[in-house]
């Protein structure tokens, strides 16, 4: 099976699992935003408005254009989280989720180093870019920003800029509630689409 289809297939899966499932009663469970427009759900989405239907079916608002697949089953996989779950206001890391020590290097392959390749510590390039997010800026390492992927997920990314002993490096953190919301896969991809959206 190809990857487009295996994608396709776990996206059916994913409404499938929602059937039934009134929208609007589980976003206020799950403390999602959004607003009803004439067109569905809006939400935000990594810093873009994206409209809901009742079906679960997903566009972007700027242009009406199908939303990517992985964005989609990241939306659909947290809501199908039953019960409401609170804030943990604790940071961890990517190796502190199931199978997270297992899969760290594909991790860091997949967010981080070519993050941190293509940036090469210019600061301003970070600051341009990461205003593609919704974002506030923290008090860790040399920059760092609390970045809103939707609803209460959040990535902290912490940045070290390169100095005359160690290369540049970055952390990125989840809030500990990150665990029951998403399987560790998904938060993996959840950290690339901001990586990668960086750049």
């Amino acid at each position: 099976m190809s990857k487009k289809d295996a994608q396709k297939k776990a996206l059916q899966i994913a409404v499938q699992a929602l059937e039934g499932v009134d929208f609007t009663s589980r976003a206020d469970l799950l403390k999602l935003p959004f607003e009803v427009t004439d067109k569905g759900f809006r939400i935000r989405m990594f810093g873009k408005n994206v409209i809901v239907s009742d079906n679960y079916s997903m566009i972007y608002e700027k242009d009406m254009s199908e939303i990517k697949v992985d964005e989609a089953l990241l939306l659909l996989h947290f809501l199908q989280t039953e019960n409401p779950v609170a804030k943990k206001d604790e940071l961890i890391s990517f190796r502190q989720l199931p199978g997270g020590m297992f899969y760290w290097e594909p991790f860091l392959s997949r967010t981080v180093r070519p993050m941190l390749k293509c940036l090469n510590g210019n600061i301003e390039k970070i600051k341009s870019n990461i205003n593609r997010f919704d974002w506030v800026q923290k008090d860790f390492g040399d920059f760092s920003a609390e970045i809103n992927a939707f609803a209460n997920l959040n990535v902290t990314l912490i940045l070290y800029f390169e100095d005359d002993e160690f290369p540049p490096s970055a952390d990125v953190l989840f809030d500990a509630s990150v665990k029951q919301l998403l399987p560790t896969e998904d938060v993996a991809v959840l950290a690339g689409k901001i990586c990668f959206g960086l750049l």
